[in-house]
């Protein structure tokens, strides 16, 4: 498998997730970089005050060869285990497969992901050429509810080239994602849905 899981960092707060530095493979990620920046038909999402970013699904994109195995059965079978592996559940429904770019002024306010979106785990893989803190589109995890009394604690991670990040979906997952203030910042995203779900994309 491109993606190493021998390294991961488990932490259980603010809320259960792992990250991983090099957690994809190095020609894996400048194969998926080189797509994601020449070939893929994006689509923009936007909702006022809240969200600004495009997005695209692999599962019906026409994906080079040398990267067509994100969608199949098998890989995505095996990352099920591996995840829920590291999660202590097991994972068995739909996966579904998407990239997400934000480029410079777009941003990802509060959200937990609970409820409306129905998958229980999120698996996170950053592809981007070298990126900073002061570019922005940085990962904010917050240890309450932002409707509460109280300033929540952020922890903040970097979208570093090749990391891995991934959480268990939860009333108290709340997260965000800052502005970006220059470059475009590429994700891989796994969404994993439950057996009983009817998902797909």
């Amino acid at each position: 498998m491109l993606l190493n899981f021998s390294k991961i960092r488990f932490c259980p707060k603010p809320f259960r997730h792992f990250t991983a530095e090099c957690f994809a493979d190095a020609g894996f990620s400048a194969r998926l970089l080189r797509w994601f920046e020449q070939k893929a038909d994006w689509k923009a999402r936007k909702i006022q005050n809240f969200y600004r970013y495009s997005d695209i699904n692999l599962r019906t994109s026409d994906l080079d060869s040398e990267l067509s195995f994100l969608i199949e059965e098998g890989f995505l079978t095996q990352l099920q285990q591996k995840v829920g592996d590291v999660f202590g559940v097991p994972i068995k429904g739909y996966v579904d497969v998407t990239g997400h770019r934000l480029a410079a002024g777009d941003r990802i306010r509060i959200h937990s992901d609970f409820v409306t979106l129905r998958f229980t785990h999120r698996l996170l893989v950053q592809v981007n050429r070298g990126w900073e803190p002061k570019n922005g589109g940085v990962l904010g995890l917050l240890d309450r509810d932002p409707e509460m009394s109280g300033r929540p604690r952020v922890k903040r991670i970097v979208p570093q080239h090749r990391s891995g990040f991934a959480f268990e979906v939860s009333k108290k997952s709340f997260h965000k994602v800052s502005r970006v203030t220059s470059g475009e910042r590429y994700t891989l995203i796994f969404s994993f849905y439950p057996p009983q779900s009817a998902r797909r994309s």
